[in-house]
């Protein structure tokens, strides 16, 4: 009879977070990023739609933050303070502070291509409310279509002609 492996119990914490009240919104662990003194990074990708459903409050399909002007702000400034520090390619990973209104966020830049990566903020209250509140005004705008659409074609035409 072949023996059996003694089980094994794996824990792994995990997060939720709430933005202005709302249905708590679980956080998978690939959204989470470490730094090199263990302290925990929300990934704040523009394409996300978790990120939408949690800063905007809705399930719009194709509603992303990639092209907003503030989440564009957001990175520019992180990337204004890499540049201010004087180096152009970062060798380990680095924190940053830009400033948001009257409030300093921390934002991690990894080693490789920081200036095009994902925004990365520490996972502090204060911090995160301000960012979500920025990027907040960029709700509306983000989940109307670009242009209106006209039903047209020869269907179309045969319904209008029938009434």
């Amino acid at each position: 009879m072949a023996e059996v492996p003694p089980a094994v119990v794996e824990i792994t914490p995990t997060f939720a977070l709430s933005f202005n009240g709302s249905k708590p919104v679980a956080i998978p662990p690939s959204f989470i990023v470490k730094d090199i003194n263990d302290q925990n990074y929300l990934k704040i990708q523009g394409s996300s739609p978790l990120i939408s459903r949690l800063i905007c409050g809705c399930t719009l399909k194709s509603h992303s933050f990639s092209n907003s002007t503030t989440f564009n702000e957001l990175k520019q400034k992180r990337n204004h303070k890499l540049m201010s520090n004087g180096q152009k390619k970062l060798k380990t990973e680095q924190v940053v502070e830009i400033t948001i209104g009257s409030t300093n966020v921390s934002i991690l830049c990894p080693g490789k291509r920081s200036a095009s990566a994902d925004l990365l903020v520490l996972m502090d209250q204060d911090q995160l409310s301000c960012v979500f509140d920025f990027l907040k005004t960029d709700c509306k705008d983000n989940g109307k279509a670009k242009r209106s659409y006209k039903k047209g074609g020869k269907k179309h035409q045969k319904d209008e002609e029938a009434d």
